[in-house]
Order: structure tokens, then C-alpha cells, then sequence
């Protein structure tokens, strides 16, 4: 489409140009050839430069995000794979961002749950997984997580109520 797009333009800026300046015959064939070759030059060029950008998931996504800045999928998938790169810090920073943007996104405080957990730090962790559930009820995931760590801080009603809560969610898992 972007291909399409290019060479109708050209083609369109090559008659306006070639029938003001009145060019015939050899002249404006020449010219001709001369704008497609520079537009085919600016298309290679503009498809090395984003092979370059997208060589990998996590380069893709920071360019949508410096183009974008206000995408929260942008920084949910630059949290994943900063997840995935072991570089929960990182994941931290994409997670909040996207919260700026989307605050009604409760997988996006799951996520930042998990990659506060990996910081060690649990009660930041829970406000989080009670973030996702007060969005998204039936969040199983985020009950099952609060549970484990209202347990490991002594909370064991709490973490019954979790636990009982997501039995009700999913009784067969």
C-alpha cells in the first residue's frame, strides 16, 4: 500500500511538473525514469532503516513507543519483553508508563505485579494484584498471586479468601 501510494504521488508530481515546465518526448521520458529511480532509492532506503528499527520485538516496540508515546500497548509488550530479557526494572518502567496512559487496564497491573515480585518487592506487588482485581473481578491470575503473598507475609485469612475466591473463579483448577 505505502508502494502504491509512493508511485501514484510520484506519478502524479511528475505530470504536474513535466506539463508546467512543458516537457516532450525524449526530455520527459528521461525525466520520467529519473523520479521513479529516486523514488524507488527513497523506498530501499526507508525499508533499511525499518528493518534496522524492527530487527527484534523489543527494538520494534520501543520505536512505536518514541513515536507514539501515549501507546500503552507499546509499553505493555516493552514490559513483557523486558520481562523475557530478565530486566525487571525495565518492565517496572514500561508497566507504569502504560498505567499513565490506560489506568483501566488490568493486565497491565498483573504484569507490573509479577515484575515486582521478581524485585522482591511484595507490597508493592499486592497493591497491584488488588489494582487488577478491583478492574477485573474474575482476574485469576491476580487472585492466585495475592494469595501466595498475603501467605508468605503471615496474612493467612487473607490469603484463604484469595485462594477460595479463585476456586469460585476456576473450580477445576
Amino acid at each position: 500500500a505505502v508502494i502504491v501510494a509512493a508511485l501514484a504521488a510520484a506519478a502524479a508530481g511528475f505530470r504536474a511538473f513535466a506539463d508546467r515546465r512543458k516537457l516532450e518526448g525524449r526530455t520527459r521520458v528521461q525525466f520520467a525514469v529519473s523520479t521513479l529511480f529516486l523514488v524507488v532509492v527513497a523506498l530501499c532506503v526507508g525499508t533499511v532503516r525499518r528493518n534496522r528499527d524492527y530487527y527484534d520485538d523489543l527494538g520494534m516496540w520501543r520505536d512505536v513507543s518514541a513515536r507514539r508515546p501515549d501507546n500503552a500497548r507499546a509499553w505493555i509488550n516493552i514490559g513483557v519483553l523486558s520481562e523475557r530479557r530478565e530486566d525487571p526494572i525495565g518492565a517496572v518502567e514500561a508497566y507504569r508508563k502504560a498505567l499513565r496512559i490506560a489506568p483501566e487496564y488490568p493486565d497491565a497491573y498483573y504484569n507490573l505485579g509479577v515484575a515486582l515480585i521478581r524485585l522482591k518487592r511484595n507490597g508493592d506487588a499486592e497493591v497491584a494484584f488488588q489494582s487488577a482485581i478491583n478492574l477485573a473481578p474474575d482476574y485469576l491470575p491476580a487472585h492466585v498471586n495475592l494469595g501466595a503473598l498475603l501467605s508468605l507475609r503471615g496474612d493467612l485469612e487473607g490469603a484463604a479468601a484469595e485462594y477460595r475466591m479463585a476456586l469460585s473463579i476456576a473450580p477445576r483448577n
